[in-house]
């Protein structure tokens, strides 16, 4: 028994460690977006005539504008398969760690779920995260209103620096870095404004990139439990889940309620399937199961025996 409870343990290890790896992919995805976004907005500013004209100045601002929006389609597209693929990771990563238990499971208790009650999961999953977006913010306004935020900015560079003359290859430089690595000051007016609307969490990001990767991560993270969740909910004989910090994480006092709390009578830190709260950007806390009774039981008189 003691082999099986670490081969769970082991599991649920393996299942983070793979989530997280899943999400650097998504990183690296998102960062060639980005990249490929600057150098195209650098070699419009490169490409401009100087002395440029006011008619010639406004066109290339509405050419970087409508670069800014094909941006944020890429990135929504992006953002949506990743969310999509985290849900199916989910639920796959329970299966894999209750299977473990199956000798004492039983066989009336059916672990894998059939296609058709998988789709529903995948589906009251993906349907659950964007029903309760983040502070009641859309995905799709939070990722376009960061966009809008780079795009102020990244007229003002424009325009000063056409104004007093520098360099074209320099304002381009800025203008990336806005967009990827920014040194932008973040005390500005319209960074305020939108942190004040969107709390960062810990750390203030200064690029569009950046911010843009904390939101695909919170929503990956959420999308993952959320998917581990509806599986819980499906499986009648699953009371619910519980709600895990990780051993060193530092001190969060949110997620230290939802490790705590018992709302539901399930006791501290267990939730029904469906019932989760929602974890704030790079949460690294994890759900495990919580079984019946019957299966309680006999894990226990497993654990007796040896």
């Amino acid at each position: 028994m003691i082999a099986v409870d670490a081969a769970y343990n082991k599991a649920i290890l393996k299942g983070r460690k793979n989530h997280i790896a899943y999400q650097q992919v998504g990183d690296r995805q998102l960062w060639k977006v980005y990249k490929d976004a600057a150098t195209k907005v650098s070699g419009k500013i490169m490409a401009a005539e100087t002395p440029i004209t006011r008619g010639q100045f406004k066109t290339l601002l509405a050419s970087i504008k409508s670069e800014l929006e094909r941006l944020d389609n890429k990135v929504l597209h992006l953002i949506n398969q990743n969310i999509n693929k985290s849900v199916k990771i989910g639920v796959k990563d329970s299966v894999d760690r209750i299977k473990i238990y199956k000798d004492y499971i039983p066989a009336v208790y059916v672990i894998k779920p059939t296609s058709s009650v998988l789709n529903s999961i995948y589906h009251d999953a993906v349907r659950a995260l964007f029903r309760r977006p983040l502070d009641g913010i859309a995905l799709s306004d939070r990722v376009w209103d960061i966009h809008v935020a780079s795009l102020t900015k990244i007229r003002r560079i424009i325009g000063t620096g056409f104004l007093y003359g520098e360099p074209q290859y320099k304002i381009a430089q800025q203008v990336r870095k806005m967009l990827l690595i920014s040194d932008s000051d973040m005390r500005k007016k319209v960074w305020k404004e939108f942190f004040k609307r969107y709390p960062p969490g810990r750390g203030v990001y200064k690029s569009a990139y950046q911010n843009t990767r904390r939101v695909m991560r919170t929503e990956i993270n959420n999308a993952y439990k959320l998917a581990q969740s509806e599986y819980a909910k499906s499986r009648a004989w699953i009371l619910g889940v519980k709600w895990n910090r990780v051993a060193g994480a530092i001190e969060c006092p949110e997620c230290d309620t939802y490790a705590s709390q018992d709302l539901y009578n399930l006791g501290g830190g267990v939730y029904p399937g469906g019932e989760i709260p929602v974890s704030h950007p790079n949460c690294l806390c994890f759900l495990t199961e919580v079984f019946n009774e019957t299966i309680r039981v006999s894990i226990a008189s497993a654990k007796a025996v040896v």
